[in-house]
């Protein structure tokens, strides 16, 4: 462990690190981890640095472990559609590895040059290809997790049909290493589909196309992605600026006959919507779906407060009106959403000085409102300031109790991530 010449680079809400680690090897991280928690020092676990937003403020300086250095194959059986990596390998290169065979890993997250794979579990990112392939936890079938005392525990392996017990590595996929480091994570592996096309429709209002998405949703094609947002993410993103209408895009996969009957189907159905204007694109359409899975985490356009609200399907049109009310002449809202998944993505856009008490009395308002057609809202990015007043979590959390008794059985000094998780645990 040496002090860093860079450690302005690990910031956490502002807060300095009391030192940076960055272990090359298994043994040198274990160790690292052991002396922390026999010295009671508190660890950040630190990957790309994409999600440090997340989380409350820690509750104490702590010592920031750089895991990018552990990020090699560990293996990829290709015939079994089974790879194995380490936690500190970016998902750029891990895309790049697995493309190879032909194969990839549905786990779209944002900036994946810099986001890890460690890091894309504890925070729990999956992108657009959600939709079709499901949450992380159900692509990951082993892990092996460093625990706060420094031992190595594993569950799962590198098979996909495992009967191992619990799966443990559920309890880290989240977590945001508030129970342990990821230290590797085997997966399951989709082959890359053999044609793409993507489908983008344009509509007069918010109500139109959420209803177009429900409809595609209620349909008997599975898009690998879709996503609505607004003209305030479009103009952000660079897609369709000078436009303002609402955006439903859609992208499909599969052999070319089983494509060309998709796009036959969710053209129809988007037409009957009332799409007053489709554009479609070849392939997997990176200038899209980039754009669209960075949005709100880019360092070129990055909100002054961002929150992720969860919802029913049903309820998803409700929340992009009331997203769209809650502004003021400083701070502009944007929004994209998926909702056959309910989910909703808000960001504010503003000056980096915008005092505190008005993005609290904007959360306050959100917050009550979601909490009135049953969802919950999740700060994931807002200024130190606010933070030092808001519990990002929300202050009702299901099974608290049953938590803070995991978190005292497998962090009993409390050293991993402190403060920075639900009920501040």
């Amino acid at each position: 462990m040496t002090n860093s010449p860079d450690s302005q680079n690990y910031l956490v809400d502002g807060i300095p690190p009391v030192d940076v680690a960055t272990p090359s090897t298994e043994e040198e991280l274990c160790d690292i981890v052991a002396s922390a928690n026999n010295d009671g020092l508190g660890i950040i676990p630190w990957g790309g640095g994409t999600r440090v937003a997340l989380g409350n403020t820690p509750e104490r300086p702590c010592l920031v472990l750089d895991m990018t250095n552990l990020n090699r194959v560990v293996s990829h059986n290709y015939a079994d559609l089974t790879a194995s990596f380490q936690a500190g390998a970016s998902s750029g290169f891990v895309s790049e590895v697995l493309a190879q065979q032909g194969q990839f890993l549905p786990i779209d997250p944002p900036i994946p040059s810099r986001a890890t794979i460690g890091g894309t579990l504890a925070a729990a990112v999956s992108g657009p290809l959600k939709w079709h392939f499901g949450h992380p936890r159900d692509t990951v079938i082993g892990m092996k997790v460093v625990q706060p005392d420094g031992a190595i525990t594993k569950s799962g392996g590198q098979v996909v049909k495992n009967v191992s017990g619990y799966d443990m590595s559920r309890l880290h996929i989240g977590g945001i290493g508030s129970l342990g480091i990821i230290l590797e994570a085997s997966f399951k592996l989709t082959p890359i589909p053999m044609y793409e096309k993507t489908l983008i429709a344009s509509f007069g209002s918010v109500e139109e196309v959420v209803d177009a998405s429900m409809r595609v949703f209620n349909s008997y094609v599975m898009p690998l992605a879709m996503i609505v947002f607004d003209p305030r993410v479009a103009s952000h993103a660079g897609l369709d600026e000078g436009i303002a209408r609402h955006h439903l895009a859609v992208r499909l996969g599969g052999r070319p006959r089983t494509l060309a009957r998709q796009v036959d189907e969710i053209s129809t159905i988007l037409d009957a919507a009332g799409a007053f204007l489709q554009r479609d694109s070849e392939g997997p359409s990176p200038s899209v779906w980039r754009p669209l899975s960075d949005f709100g985490w880019s360092p070129e356009a990055t909100p002054i407060l961002n929150i992720r609200i969860t919802a029913l399907p049903s309820r998803i049109c409700d929340i992009l009106r009331m997203i769209s009310r809650l502004r003021d002449s400083d701070l502009e809202p944007a929004a994209l959403a998926e909702p056959g998944f309910g989910t909703v993505e808000a960001s504010w856009f503003g000056p980096s000085d915008t005092p505190a008490d008005p993005l609290i009395t904007m959360v306050a308002k959100l917050r009550k409102q979601v909490s009135q057609l049953g969802g919950t809202a999740v700060i994931q990015r807002c200024p130190p300031d606010v933070k030092a007043r808001v519990d990002v979590w929300g202050e009702d959390h299901l099974g608290i109790d049953v938590m803070r008794r995991m978190k005292r059985l497998y962090d009993p000094n409390g050293i991993m991530n402190p403060g920075r998780f639900v009920g501040r645990i």
